[in-house]
């Protein structure tokens, strides 16, 4: 017999990013998909990806999306987040839905960098003078009127 078994995690706490830049967060939930089956079966290569589609609540200003899986035995054995084995397609028809393709089972989930929303490119010179010209005009005819 063999049995398949999902787990979701609706936070990541239970999966922190080690040595992160706090740059990057987990977008998702954690998906966990296994399969209990008879100890000569093995799931570590599948010949067909597993396919997840994974809904992100607020994608503004990610500047990356990575499908990402669990690896128990990364950073000294405390465990980490790994884009090996997975492949991330970010669907075109709507802008909060991410397709991951996977080679094998564990926990999954959507990594997205937060840089841009931490560290906002600076406004160029023009369009500082246009915004203060903007404000100067409109506190001067909120003063007059």
């Amino acid at each position: 017999d063999v049995g398949i078994f999902f787990s979701i995690y609706r936070t990541a706490s239970f999966f922190p990013i080690a040595n992160s830049s706090n740059t990057t967060i987990i977008a998702s939930i954690v998906l966990g998909a296994s399969v209990v089956a008879g100890s000569d079966v093995s799931f570590g290569n599948l010949s067909v990806p597993a396919r997840f589609i994974f809904t992100i609540s607020n994608n503004k200003n990610y500047s990356r999306y990575d499908c990402v899986s669990w690896d128990f035995n990364a950073a000294g054995g405390r465990g980490n987040w790994t884009t090996n084995g997975c492949i991330t397609k970010k669907d075109n028809t709507t802008s909060n839905r991410i397709e991951c393709k996977c080679s094998h089972l564990t926990n999954f989930a959507i990594l997205v960098d937060i840089s841009s929303r931490i560290n906002p490119k600076p406004q160029s010179v023009a369009t500082k003078c246009a915004l203060e010209t903007i404000t100067y005009i409109g506190v001067s005819l909120s003063l007059l009127g």
